[in-house]
């Protein structure tokens, strides 16, 4: 198929320039396509060894490693990639991070959950996807007076939303 050709080109394009960070994040990419996760790994993990600060490539790792149902290992991409100074999008990291403590429905999931939206709000507060998993974690522990704060303050500083307007609504 197509995916089969782009790695075919790629891996031509990589004996050529071994170094070529692009073109092991594009074959990470076509393995993950192809639910090639060892191989993609691998790729991702060769982006690393060449760019140790590469934000992209921990981020791509993790998904993968939540996508296989691996939420220790995504925790820990997610969680170091949330810290690193050079990730542009720590929200997006501490996102992924609750939704995998959602996942893991541990009995101190829900805590370490509600805390990574936190995080994620306070890195980038007009997030809505942490806004409204936030608020469905409120909504699913009796916390629905928070939910409606956090949904009714959004909404008073970057709105207007139709989704936080649609969650506000279910909670009326």
């Amino acid at each position: 198929g197509v995916a089969s050709a782009r790695i075919t080109e790629t891996d031509f394009a990589l004996e050529i320039d071994p170094k070529l960070v692009e073109a092991h994040m594009l074959l990470g990419g076509l393995y993950s396509a192809l639910r090639m996760y060892a191989e993609a790994l691998e790729s991702y993990h060769k982006v690393l060894a060449l760019e140790p600060e590469n934000a992209e490539a921990p981020m791509f790792i993790g998904a993968l490693y939540a996508e296989q149902k691996k939420y220790p290992e995504a925790l820990t991409q997610f969680e170091a990639l949330a810290k690193n100074k050079n990730n542009q999008s720590p929200h997006l990291a501490w996102y992924y991070v609750g939704r995998i403590y959602l996942e893991l429905g541990k009995p101190d999931s829900k805590t370490k959950a509600e805390k990574a939206f936190l995080a994620s709000l306070q890195a980038k507060p007009e997030f809505t996807d942490s806004l409204l998993a936030l608020g469905q974690l409120y909504e699913t522990t009796n916390k629905r007076a928070d939910a409606k704060t956090a949904y009714s303050r959004y909404q008073e500083k970057y709105g207007p939303d139709s989704g936080v307007a649609e969650a506000l609504g279910r909670l009326h």
